[in-house]
């Protein structure tokens, strides 16, 4: 039986800049990741061996990106900003107000319980 471990990579509001999950991704898929999903709270997902997670956080944690492993503990903020070109034909709130109300959360948020 093989350990896995599950890591979660949260995305403020659903939001990644293309170039930004191209780097995780090819970061990541040096230490046998075979691939990966999206979360129902617009995270990545992805499945990695006990025997690799060392290497897979040290990593992460270089590119400074923040993660959990088998946890729920941060739950993602999640938006309708991915969705918003798709379904509203006009708004007030555009790409840029999303943005910056995403990006003033300065902490990491959890549930309360």
């Amino acid at each position: 039986m093989r350990n896995i471990n599950t890591v979660k990579i949260n995305f403020k509001g659903g939001i990644i800049p293309p170039l930004e999950l191209q780097n995780t991704l090819l970061a990541i898929s040096k230490f046998g990741l075979l691939y990966v999903r999206f979360g129902l709270r617009q995270q990545l997902l992805f499945d990695i061996e006990i025997e690799e997670l060392d290497n897979v956080t040290t990593v992460l944690d270089m590119m400074q990106i923040q993660y959990e492993v088998n946890k729920e503990d941060f739950p993602n903020i999640s938006s309708s900003f991915p969705a918003e070109e798709a379904f509203i034909n006009t708004t007030w709130l555009k790409e840029s107000i999303y943005k910056d109300i995403l990006d003033s959360f300065k902490h990491t948020p959890r549930l309360k319980n």
